[in-house]
């Protein structure tokens, strides 16, 4: 991966694997490390373990619930921010942020983070097609692939059995949602 990335993220769960951290640290790329998963010691540790070969490290307050659900609001723990500047006063600090809208962001940038990471949840995948299908066309199995996001009208993936088969209504083109009004 070493030749197609500007950075490194090391998630939260495997910030116990120094190996790993020193394998990031050395490649002379800034290193993102994620601390949703643990503990202050763990981050101290890890800290340590990146700081023998590069300076170039952004420490990032996360919660570990990828849904972004109201309930993550709950357990942002942005007071960490607060520790993490006291302990590692030369670290850039950052949030990786899991919550619906902009509060925990500005919340985070307000106590000192520099860096954001903002996940967000695309809506499930589609069947969407391979190639444009011609109006009266049959729809083969090929045509088809399951791609996000699924738009309100599309076909979720298991209704495909619905659609092979069938004849085209009307053009459909390459990378569009398949819907039940594009088939006869």
């Amino acid at each position: 991966m070493e030749p197609h990335v500007c950075a490194w993220k090391l998630g939260s769960g495997d910030i116990t694997w120094h190996e790993n951290i020193e394998r990031l640290a050395i490649s002379g790329k800034p290193l993102l490390i994620a601390t949703g998963a643990a503990n202050i010691e763990e981050v101290r540790l890890a800290v340590q373990v990146a700081k023998k070969h590069t300076d170039d490290i952004i420490l990032m307050q996360c919660n570990t619930n990828y849904t972004a659900s109201l309930e993550n609001f709950h357990h942002i723990a942005l007071n960490v921010l607060k520790t993490y500047y006291q302990e590692f006063p030369d670290l850039v600090l950052g949030i990786s942020d899991h919550t619906p809208g902009h509060s925990t962001v500005l919340g985070a940038v307000t106590l000192g983070a520099r860096a954001v990471e903002k996940h967000f949840v695309l809506q499930r995948r589609a069947i969407r097609t391979t190639r444009t299908i011609q109006k009266g066309a049959e729809i083969t199995e090929t045509d088809l692939i399951m791609l996000r996001p699924c738009p309100v009208d599309a076909i979720p993936p298991y209704r495909k059995s619905e659609i092979v088969g069938k004849i085209a209504s009307k053009d459909i083109a390459e990378g569009d949602c398949v819907r039940m009004s594009d088939i006869e």
